[in-house]
């Protein structure tokens, strides 16, 4: 039996069953447990847009994000240190970048550095973004790609 995991993921899972009994009974199971993920999924969204007050879904969101420090990130360069900044992605998509910091393994970004941020979406897509707000630490290099630091 094939069948796509749907949901957040996407992701398909391919099972063997050695009757065809035993796949209907869990392409069964399996559905009536996806339909319950989505409404409490539902249940969720609705609740926190409740109590932030928020009547439509597809209204205008904006969000002020700060990104403050980092600390114990590791050792990215040759010479001991890294040169770290914050790259922040919502559903794959690049929302924000801040500037990086040279030579240090605790750094401490300011409104100069890019620490302060707008994010303009809406409830559904915030709700509904399967990786949610990723913050990633990555040390800037001049030369090849920048090497993940942690996220």
């Amino acid at each position: 039996v094939d069948f796509t995991a749907g949901g957040r993921h996407k992701a398909v899972k391919h099972i063997r069953f050695d009757t065809d009994s035993e796949a209907k009974g869990f392409v069964e199971l399996f559905n009536i447990l996806k339909a319950g993920q989505a409404e409490r999924d539902e249940k969720r969204k609705l609740a926190a847009m409740s109590s932030l007050n928020i009547k439509d879904e597809n209204a205008p969101l904006k969000l002020l994000i700060e990104i403050a420090s980092a600390w114990d990130l590791a050792k990215a360069d040759a010479v001991g240190g890294s040169d770290p900044y914050v790259k922040v992605t919502m559903n794959g998509k690049e929302v924000h970048k801040t500037k990086h910091i040279s030579g240090t393994l605790e750094p401490v970004w300011t409104i100069k550095n890019g620490s302060l941020f707008l994010l303009h979406t809406t409830a559904a897509e915030l709700f509904e973004c399967y990786d949610g707000i990723k913050f990633e630490v990555k040390d800037y290099d001049t030369v090849g790609s920048s090497e993940s630091l942690g996220n």
